[in-house]
């Protein structure tokens, strides 16, 4: 996939494999302060950055530099590969 970044072209590289571990601190990162199942959305946005600088190539100042646009791609391609479709 490719995004732009400050006006500069970069090919981003996922991991091809969401491991337990990724998946245990996103929901740590996520529910931190939580009271039951509730999700502070702040929560949500880390645990979503987390989740990309660990299953891409990305560093966390790329991340903060991508538009909303390419980041919700990012995460959609994150959502195929945790939970890939049956054939």
């Amino acid at each position: 996939m490719k995004i732009t970044i400050n006006g500069t072209e970069k090919e981003v590289e996922f991991k091809s494999v969401y491991t337990h571990k990724i998946d245990r601190w996103f929901n740590e990162i996520l529910y931190k302060d939580s009271k039951g199942w509730e999700v502070n959305f702040a929560n949500y946005q880390l645990a979503n950055d987390y989740a990309v600088e660990q299953m891409t190539n990305l560093t966390k100042e790329e991340i903060d530099e991508l538009s909303v646009d390419d980041f919700n791609k990012i995460i959609e391609k994150i959502k195929e590969i945790k939970i890939p479709s049956k054939k």
